[in-house]
């Protein structure tokens, strides 16, 4: 049997074979304005303008660790504003008081008794301080000055040096006993917080001093306290600064020659410091008092009364009656030749230094005018005349 293979199939010439068209890919902006992307449908309220990409949401552990976090911040840096604050002054008065620290009182006592006394804001802020500075058990006892306006840091180095409480005594140059006693005058001892008692039994007390040798039997202590800033600790009694203000005095009289010169001078100590006051009075410029001591000196080797106004209005002030120069009292130099009893105040050491080295001249007449300036003059119609042109509103006022 012929078998033959089946036949070829021809190509309809009538159909052309042509390739299949490739369409170009489509933007996507374009399959999202036709609604198409990728195939599936997107709706009009999604388009490229409003689709967007929800955020992620934190788990509840991390929102919880963040609070906490910033708590603690927050916690920190409020204390560390407060310990800031309570280490602080209290204020600005810088008035010291007397803090006694007894023995064995704790660092927690110690600082409760500072914030009772107004001294500390908190004692709780001093006890971190004290702890974290290692001075905790460094607190000495002892009697201290402490001032609101020190802060927790300079009462903690204070207390850890455990000195003793220290102050100055101030004595001022042309006060007389009776100013010092006085607690309404500026500078008195009365004024720095000494008793009435304290001050009577310093003045009226025995004293042993080379400065009073001279003093006579009876006489007040009235211009030997040396006007001086003495230092002395707590406790120290007024006596102990008046011995003290003493010995300085009569050291430096010494050291500088003027004790010699005084009696150069014709003088003793107690004379000297008797002028001494008189000139501080009449004027407290150094140059000023060496020419005023001239004058004075000079009238007393011609026996002219010394005529000095401060002297009647010592003694008048001394009695409580109202001063005139025709005041019967020795201590009126107007009407009395000669130095008064004693000294009549306190007295800079630049009176003494004019007494022990007066000025050139042969001056016998001064007065203090109005414009500030002392006027000398040697014959008593010069000092009349400067008496009518300088001394118009001071010459006629009422003394006082």
């Amino acid at each position: 049997m012929d078998i033959k293979p089946p036949p070829k199939r021809r190509s309809n010439p009538a159909v052309e074979t042509r390739p299949v068209p490739v369409e170009k890919p489509v933007p996507l902006d374009t399959l999202s304005a036709q609604g198409l992307t990728a195939g599936l449908s997107i709706d009009e309220d999604k388009t490229a303008d409003n689709f967007q990409l929800e955020p992620k949401r934190l788990s509840t552990a991390k929102r919880i660790s963040i609070a906490v976090v910033a708590a603690i911040i927050l916690t920190v840096a409020a204390a560390i504003g407060w310990y800031a604050w309570a280490i602080a002054p209290v204020s600005t008065d810088q008035a010291r008081q007397k803090f006694v620290v007894a023995s064995g009182e704790t660092p927690s006592v110690i600082a409760h008794n500072l914030q009772q006394a107004h001294l500390i804001k908190n004692s709780f802020a001093l006890e971190l301080y004290a702890k974290a500075h290692g001075s905790a058990d460094s607190l000495r006892a002892g009697t201290y000055k402490l001032s609101p306006s020190q802060s927790v840091a300079s009462i903690v180095s204070e207390l850890v040096k455990g000195q003793s409480a220290t102050y100055n005594v101030l004595i001022p140059p042309g006060l007389t006993l009776k100013q010092l006693a006085d607690p309404a005058v500026k500078g008195s001892f009365a004024a720095q917080g000494f008793s009435v008692e304290e001050i009577q039994a310093a003045f009226s007390a025995t004293y042993v001093s080379p400065l009073l040798k001279d003093k006579p039997a009876g006489a007040t202590l009235e211009g030997y306290i040396y006007p001086e800033t003495f230092n002395v600790k707590e406790g120290d009694s007024l006596q102990s600064v008046l011995e003290r203000s003493f010995d300085t005095l009569y050291d430096r009289l010494s050291a500088d020659g003027l004790l010699q010169k005084f009696t150069t001078q014709g003088l003793t100590l107690h004379q000297a410091l008797t002028l001494g006051s008189i000139v501080q009075e009449e004027s407290s410029g150094a140059t000023t008092q060496k020419q005023i001591a001239q004058v004075f000196l000079k009238r007393m080797s011609v026996g002219m009364t010394l005529g000095s106004d401060v002297t009647f209005i010592y003694a008048a002030h001394q009695l409580g009656v109202t001063p005139t120069p025709e005041l019967d009292s020795p201590y009126n130099t107007r009407i009395h030749t000669g130095l008064p009893p004693g000294p009549i105040a306190t007295m800079n050491y630049s009176a003494l230094l004019a007494v022990a080295n007066p000025a050139e001249g042969d001056y016998l007449f001064f007065v203090a005018g109005d414009d500030g300036v002392v006027h000398f003059s040697r014959t008593n119609a010069e000092h009349d005349q400067q008496v009518q042109q300088y001394c118009q509103k001071l010459c006629s006022a009422v003394i006082q």
